[in-house]
């Protein structure tokens, strides 16, 4: 993960729930996420005895297995995971491809095949039928697309940061 992308996940607060998936789909690494929890670390976290645990893991695999060992205990979110990090990868998606909007449409269809077809990127995909209003105003196309994008990410950034408080 670059800085920005840390940034950005530490603001919508990733849980270990998260971040084992993260691992598990390839978004993050282990350290990555250690990297955003201890700085985020507070006196009275619940969770404090863990993160100095994963920070102070000597290598990936050790961290690894520390949120492996941490996310046994505690009750997962699946959809709110896949919601984080299909935001954080469309945040990224965007940063790295700027105006290049043909590139950017074409890594946001690798992403909705590799999370296995969620609904919430299908409107964004080229192939999928577009949205009945787009076809009555005429208004289709991939510059529509990527600005219905950037209002999603808009939204969803809102949403995940009051979430996570």
């Amino acid at each position: 993960m670059t800085e920005q992308e840390r940034k950005q996940a530490a603001l919508i607060g990733l849980s270990w729930a998260d971040a084992k998936f993260g691992i598990e789909h390839g978004f993050c690494t282990a350290t990555d996420f250690s990297d955003i929890a201890f700085p985020a670390l507070s006196g009275d976290s619940p969770d404090q005895e863990d993160v100095v645990r994963l920070y102070l893991a000597e290598d990936e695999a050790a961290k690894r297995t520390v949120v492996e060992q941490v996310c046994k205990r505690k009750e997962p979110d699946d959809e709110l995971s896949v919601r984080k990090w299909i935001f954080l990868e469309l945040q990224s998606i965007r940063a790295r491809n700027g105006e290049n909007i043909g590139r950017t449409l074409d890594e946001v269809e690798s992403l909705y095949a590799d999370l296995d077809y969620p609904p919430t990127l299908a409107r964004f995909v080229r192939y999928m039928p577009a949205a009945p209003e787009d076809i009555a105003s005429g208004n289709v196309g991939e510059n529509r697309m990527v600005e219905k994008l950037d209002g999603f990410l808009e939204k969803e950034k809102s949403e995940l940061a009051e979430v996570s408080k």
